[in-house]
């Protein structure tokens, strides 16, 4: 009997994996193929490829969702030169009141071939001026997942000088309207802003789907070597606009003065057309091979439309199509035996260091800078992994020199009278307003040193812990520039990142207590909530905005609910929109890493190495504390924060970027080059603005402005000493 049962349960297993197999087989399958057509099914959507059936034959790519009339359309690149998907070219009724276009029948052959993980269809067409060849492939480990590719060569030399085109567009039942005749409504969450990665992310509500697009710009290289001045985010629009487009992206900060912070709404406004965009007014010579677009479309049902939900989305989309764009080799640094003896020098040089009182040196702001500067947000992210470096490597006598010199200045940086922590040495008007990333930057980096048994540290954090639950407590939990008398008021904008450092101060609290300060926990908890209204819009400063994952996640560690792990995907989200994703191999970019960089704030042009490095650490912080829990796709999107980023740092270096032939790049020596301190091409201490492009205009707010015209940021080196200390991982 037993022997029975045991056959019967095998033979059910065995069954029941045939038709999961089957099932999973199906969300993916080549419904039918022709030489000139094909049909695709990839989870609830069919991708449509059939020209000479349609009334237009325009060659439209038409996607659906399974029972929604309406949908979206491609030609993979469209627009004046390109539509190379355009079986008839000339054909459609636009074009009857003329002779039939010179490049007519530009179609040569389809072809498609599935494997064991893609279906991929390869589309050869030819006009007078090039011959393209396009691809198209959907992959069945990600349902929903479509990325098409266009490349060319130049058959003769072409000037394109016409508008372009985006190459997506919204189709009503069956009618797509090029010329902007066919709009739908759609909830935007993000569109790309500066030199950020090509993202554009919505929500579709005919279709009821999310909509993540992602153009991957480091294919576009050779397109912008040709403009000689463009770069991928340089177009005449307000807000700094980006080349992947629908419609303006639009600011999502609140001013204080309107009243209490209003929870994020969706907005929905009308489009025809989305996606990337070309340069115009540019010339491609004969012989030349280029691509027009590499783009991914990924397309999954919005069941639930909660800021969790989309964020949550946003994140593992991203990290799916991660997998599969280009991504720079690495280069390994000897940050233990190359950069940290230079730098410590260089940081510990007279005229980069302030007295204060006669008594203390404190390193200034910038290199050189001609008055004293005494700003805790520099001692603290120095003195922070010096800390660590010197058990590390106790043998070190310059770094322990340093860290000495830091951990004396420590404490002239708090007032026992006011029970507060000051960025600037020195006593505080009590009617003064602080700037709030002034107020949890170095708050949090104080916390670290006293989580590492700083004495001074723990001095001045229990100090200051009544104030902090009453500014909490006093102003809702949402911030903008803090009043110091009393906590009591704010001004300026919203800094809905501030909520999320207020939550891991709170946690850091909890965690410096054992465990038993449960007051801090229940304000962690309190401030979270505010965290549930957002969407896409904490960001202030990236390694704020990132720390507010990092927050939530230490309340899931200490409560176990899931909830405030649901939470953090609000804060990566909004972190994740300010990374670049791409390599820049044109001008500046010839000579250093744009991979891995991020706006320091939202669509700054330049990487900045404070933001960006502490950035870096609190991805680490997060992966560390609950990678298990996340996709393995997801985790290693965190990971590589922090694993490639110091590649994109090393180019922050003058030292480095002199070294690979950018010198010409960075700002003159002198101060007249800069906004602050003096310019040192051979001092390793990171630029404060690292950019993207050519890097023609000296005015630093210019998108293209060359590297360093702020200065060298000298409370940036601590991003150095935290790669050392990683330099083995």
């Amino acid at each position: 009997m037993n022997r029975r049962m045991a056959l019967v349960t095998v033979a059910i297993l065995l069954l029941t994996r045939t038709l999961c197999c089957a099932q999973e087989g199906a969300e993916v399958t080549l419904e039918e193929s022709g030489e000139t057509s094909f049909r695709i099914r990839t989870g609830e959507y069919t991708l449509a490829y059939e020209p000479e059936s349609r009334d237009d034959k325009q060659g439209w790519i038409m996607i659906r969702r399974d029972g929604k009339a309406n949908g979206l359309a491609t030609k993979m690149a469209s627009g004046h030169h390109l539509d190379v998907t355009d079986l008839g070219a000339g054909e459609s009724a636009a074009y009857t009141w003329q002779t039939r276009r010179k490049d007519s029948a530009i179609f040569r052959s389809l072809k498609v071939v599935e494997t064991e993980d893609v279906i991929r269809v390869t589309v050869d067409s030819e006009r007078r001026w090039a011959k393209f060849n396009s691809t198209l492939v959907v992959y069945k480990e990600h349902p929903g997942l479509i990325h098409w590719r266009v490349d060319a060569k130049a058959r003769r030399d072409q000037t394109f000088s016409n508008a372009a085109r985006p190459d997506c567009h919204f189709a009503r039942d069956d009618a797509v309207g090029i010329w902007g005749g066919v709009h739908r409504d759609a909830v935007r969450y993000h569109v790309q802003r500066g030199p950020t990665s090509g993202i554009l992310y919505f929500r579709d509500p005919d279709m009821a789907s999310f909509v993540f697009y992602f153009e991957d710009l480091s294919s576009m290289n050779k397109l912008y070597q040709l403009t000689g001045s463009a770069v991928p985010y340089d177009y005449y629009s307000p807000g700094n606009g980006g080349s992947v487009r629908m419609g303006q992206a639009t600011s999502k900060f609140q001013r204080v003065s309107n009243g209490p912070a209003k929870p994020y709404q969706d907005a929905v406004t009308a489009h025809s057309s989305f996606g990337y965009e070309h340069p115009q007014n540019f010339r491609v010579p004969k012989g030349t091979e280029l691509t027009f677009t590499d783009t991914y479309l990924y397309l999954k049902p919005a069941s639930k439309t909660d800021n969790v939900s989309v964020s949550r989305n946003f994140v593992e989309s991203l990290a799916d199509i991660y997998k599969y764009i280009y991504k720079p080799p690495t280069i390994e640094t000897d940050w233990v035996g190359e950069v940290m003896p230079q730098l410590l020098d260089d940081v510990m040089r007279p005229e980069n260091m302030s007295r204060y009182q006669g008594e203390y040196f404190i390193p200034k702001a910038y290199v050189q800078y001609k008055h004293d500067d005494n700003q805790l947000w520099t001692l603290a992210q120095i003195l922070h992994p010096l800390e660590l470096y010197v058990k590390k490597h106790p043998a070190d006598a310059k770094a322990k020199k340093l860290r000495d010199m830091l951990n004396d200045a420590l404490p002239a940086f708090f007032n026992k009278k006011h029970g507060w922590i000051h960025n600037n040495a020195g006593d505080t008007h009590t009617d003064a307003y602080y700037h709030t990333v002034y107020v949890f930057n170095p708050a949090n980096m104080v916390m670290d040193l006293a989580l590492l048994g700083n004495a001074h540290a723990k001095t001045m954090i229990a100090g200051c812990r009544a104030n902090f639950l009453k500014l909490g407590r006093n102003l809702d939990y949402t911030f903008g520039d803090v009043h110091i008398g009393d906590f009591s008021k704010s001004t300026g904008h919203y800094q809905f990142d501030a909520t999320g450092m207020y939550i891991d101060l709170m946690m850091n609290y909890y965690a410096l207590s054992g465990g038993r300060d449960t007051e801090a926990l229940e304000s962690a908890k309190n401030a979270a909530a505010k965290i549930e209204n957002r969407c896409f819009d904490l960001g202030w400063q990236i390694n704020m905005t990132v720390t507010t994952a990092l927050g939530c996640a230490k309340i899931y560690q200490a409560t176990g609910d899931e909830k405030y792990l649901n939470l953090s995907y609000i804060g990566l989200a909004s972190a994740l929109i300010e990374v670049w994703l791409w390599e820049c191999d044109f001008g500046v970019g010839e000579y250093t890493t744009t991979f891995w960089s991020m706006s320091g704030c939202p669509a700054a042009p330049s990487n900045a190495e404070y933001e960006t490095s502490r950035a870096r650490l609190v991805y680490r912080k997060y992966e560390k504390l609950v990678g298990r829990k996340l996709s393995p796709n997801v985790q290693e999107l965190i990971g590589d924060a922090w694993r490639r980023g110091p590649t994109q740092s090393r180019f922050t270096l003058p030292p480095y970027i002199v070294k690979a032939g950018g010198k010409q790049f960075i700002a003159e020596e002198g101060k007249e080059e800069t906004n602050c301190g003096v310019i040192s091409h051979e001092q390793m201490i990171p630029l404060e603005d690292v950019s993207a492009g050519w890097g023609t205009d000296l005015e630093w707010f210019q998108n293209s402005s060359k590297l360093g015209v702020v200065g060298q940021e000298i409370y940036g080196v601590g991003g150095m000493i935290w790669y050392a200390l990683w330099q083995d991982e």
